[in-house]
């Protein structure tokens, strides 16, 4: 299986150009974690051994990536449904 598709926020985009304008070792460093998350997006985070705590945050520095994925549950017939 492939990478992931990585699409963006409008607001993220935003976010992202005011920050990294000033920090071009920053923006590095984002575009090499955005394509880590597009190869593996990982769950970051625990769940009953660590009382669910539960986030899809990658960190950068003093930064983080908040995102999402959609997960697949079933592929069904209609004839099943």
């Amino acid at each position: 299986m492939g990478g992931y598709r990585i699409k963006s926020k409008k607001l993220f985009e935003r976010d992202l150009r005011e920050v990294v304008r000033r920090d071009s070792v920053l923006e590095e460093r984002v575009k090499r974690r955005i394509a880590k998350l597009a190869a593996n997006p990982k769950h970051h985070g625990y769940h009953a051994g660590g009382v669910i705590v539960c986030n899809w945050v990658a960190g950068i520095g003093d930064w983080a990536v908040v995102y999402e994925i959609v997960v697949l549950l079933r592929f069904l017939s209609l004839d099943e449904v």
